[in-house]
């Protein structure tokens, strides 16, 4: 689940009606497309919210820049490469506090988490966020939010070992198993 439509409402309901400036892109296309297209022709501005639909990988990291800020909604998905693509083009991510998230955003300081699933909790990072240009202009010039790809190997390394030594510790079974497929493979 994306929740898009989440996005959209706050979008709609707090967001757009505080600043006549802001707009709202939605790149990609999928099963829930028409859904959320209805949703934005409702919205009071809809003028506001564009949906170029999908678009070509490698102009993905223009549609990345073209934005202030990349809002990360999904709420099934336990990490997202998008947010990856997001940071090393240099854009702010706003994403849940959960997953990989805490690691990839709080450790680079390449953007804000926000309670996950909480519609209000997004809307108040959203908005202070939006209103702070001075630090997103920060963040554009300084690309203090640029992510260094080598930095995702070593966040998720170290989160696997972790949880291999974890694994390994509290199951003989298991780890037997894991070393018994070794030796059968040729490793």
């Amino acid at each position: 689940e994306k929740s898009l439509d989440q996005l959209i409402r706050i979008f709609d309901q707090q967001i757009a009606p505080a600043d006549p400036e802001v707009t709202l892109t939605l790149v990609g296309d999928g099963h829930d497309h028409a859904n959320l297209l209805a949703l934005a022709d409702r919205s009071a501005h809809r003028d506001r919210i564009h949906f170029p639909g999908e678009v070509q990988h490698g102009t993905l990291v223009d549609w990345y820049t073209h934005g202030d800020v990349f809002v990360y909604t999904s709420v099934s998905e336990t990490f997202g490469n998008v947010v990856v693509e997001a940071m090393a083009s240099g854009v702010p991510v706003v994403a849940p506090d959960d997953a990989s998230f805490p690691e990839l955003i709080g450790q680079t300081g390449a953007g804000a988490l926000c309670e996950k699933g909480s519609a209000d909790a997004l809307a108040e990072v959203l908005g202070q966020l939006l209103l702070d240009r001075e630090r997103l202009a920060k963040w554009r010039d300084d690309r203090t939010c640029r992510f260094v790809p080598l930095r995702v190997g070593e966040l998720l390394q170290h989160r696997f070992v972790g949880k291999l030594a974890h694994a390994v510790a509290s199951s003989s079974d298991w780890a037997f198993g894991l070393s018994g497929g070794c030796h059968t493979s040729g490793l």
